[in-house]
């Protein structure tokens, strides 16, 4: 079975042997690709990142493109499956000083801010 289906602002199109499968399939890549704009300023000017640094850490990461404005999106990944979705939540060493477990701001969109040093 194959379904495509608007998600964001594009389509995602999801294959399965039967309904659950197909259900669990669309349901991760619309958790993945289900942002159409940026949480901050609103606009549609968003891009998908892939980044690795020095130590071979992979980051993943929604980019707004938006003229002053330049807010990330971050993705979280789950140890058993790979799947990515939006990191809502702060986590143990968050950059936005909040307390562990606490929700993010604006669904969890976040500007560096240089005179805090803090993400808001």
């Amino acid at each position: 079975m194959k379904v495509q289906v608007k998600t964001g602002s594009g389509y995602v199109v999801a294959e399965g042997n039967d309904l659950p499968e197909l259900w669990a399939e669309l349901a991760s890549l619309q958790e993945a690709f289900g942002e159409a704009k940026c949480g901050k300023c609103g606009k549609d000017a968003i891009r998908y990142v892939a980044r690795e640094d020095a130590e071979g850490n992979k980051y993943y990461e929604l980019h707004c493109q938006s003229k002053g404005c330049y807010a990330k999106l971050r993705m979280s990944q789950r140890k058993k499956t790979g799947n990515l979705y939006p990191r809502r939540k702060a986590g143990s060493n968050d950059k936005s000083g909040r307390e562990e477990g606490a929700w993010l701001p604006d669904n969890g969109w976040m500007k560096y801010d240089k005179e805090t040093g803090k993400e808001s």
